[in-house]
């Protein structure tokens, strides 16, 4: 939680930003100029070409604020789609498509009621950007940012739909030595891959990509791995149950034995007149004698002389 002082210090910065007050820099993007300020440079203009206007912006955001804003809304998602219900809607989902398939960067950002319609997945697509663009620029504390973002989006709610443009992204926007992000995309595809290979999008977007053969065969080998540990711990659980049932068995058999048993202690102990030792008139006790297989058998209670 900030401090007073230092959420006044971020709205601050954000003020400067939006702003370009006092600004002595320009940071230009795809013909779209941003007025920052500069701590130290020759000449006044930087130039990004890398990256799309609104992945810039982020960046900047982080910079002025130590945060960004990906476009989602949050809590808020459900009562804005409420409020869009009878509107048309055609033109917003046909720009949320042409975007999460890399067609358009919309550099503006929607509105609040308009980013309440976009998926999982192409929030995390904004979040891979702004990875890339710190890893370019090395910026640390926002590939780390971006990061969790990242895996919170993947395991926050995982979505089917358009998974397969997240891999793609990240793939784009990452160098082979990235293990990091690559390697929470390989976990989650593992994680779900029942739902994956089912889906025919998923699967014709990733046969169609021949640049992503590293993280078919790293998933591929991740899968049977998983499944070599699924048949270990299934076989354990066999033997287990194997178990299980060789001693149900033993004691449905003890069991029967001890109703055997008492069944026959019954009718000797009903058929002894008197005991022939001490002449008492029948009094049983019945007890369980040693060895591998102990049965019930039966004595005087009187002078304990054992009848077979």
């Amino acid at each position: 939680m900030l401090s007073t002082a230092a959420q006044a210090m971020r709205t601050g910065m954000a003020s400067l930003l939006e702003s370009a007050k006092y600004s002595d820099l320009t940071l230009t993007c795809h013909g779209r100029e941003f007025k920052v300020h500069r701590a130290e440079a020759n000449t006044r203009t930087l130039s990004v070409e890398n990256f799309d206007q609104a992945t810039v912006q982020r960046m900047l955001s982080y910079l002025y604020t130590s945060d960004y804003d990906s476009g989602y809304v949050g809590s808020d998602a459900e009562s804005s789609k409420e409020l869009v219900k009878d509107r048309e809607d055609e033109h917003v989902f046909t720009r949320i498509e042409k975007e999460v398939f890399g067609l358009v960067i919309d550099t503006e950002e929607s509105s609040n009621i308009e980013t309440a319609h976009l998926d999982s997945n192409t929030i995390t697509i904004r979040h891979v950007l702004v990875y890339a663009i710190a890893d370019y620029y090395d910026i640390p504390d926002l590939m780390e940012l971006a990061f969790q973002n990242i895996r919170h989006q993947m395991y926050g709610g995982f979505q089917v739909k358009y998974f397969a443009e997240v891999v793609k992204k990240i793939y784009a926007s990452t160098p082979d030595s990235e293990e990091k992000l690559r390697g929470l995309v390989h976990e989650a595809t593992v994680e779900h891959i029942g739902e994956l290979i089912q889906d025919d999008g998923f699967m014709d977007t990733i046969a169609a990509c021949p640049d992503l053969g590293a993280f078919t065969a790293s998933v591929l080998r991740h899968t049977a791995e998983l499944l070599q540990r699924q048949k270990k711990r299934t076989e354990e659980v066999n033997g287990t149950l194997a178990k299980v049932r060789e001693i149900k068995c033993l004691f449905e058999a003890s069991f029967t034995q001890v109703i055997v048993d008492i069944e026959e202690t019954e009718k000797k102990s009903f058929s002894l007149g008197a005991c022939r030792k001490c002449s008492q008139q029948p009094n049983v006790t019945l007890f369980r004698t040693g060895g591998t297989k102990p049965r019930l058998k039966f004595r005087c209670a009187s002078c304990a002389t054992r009848y077979e």
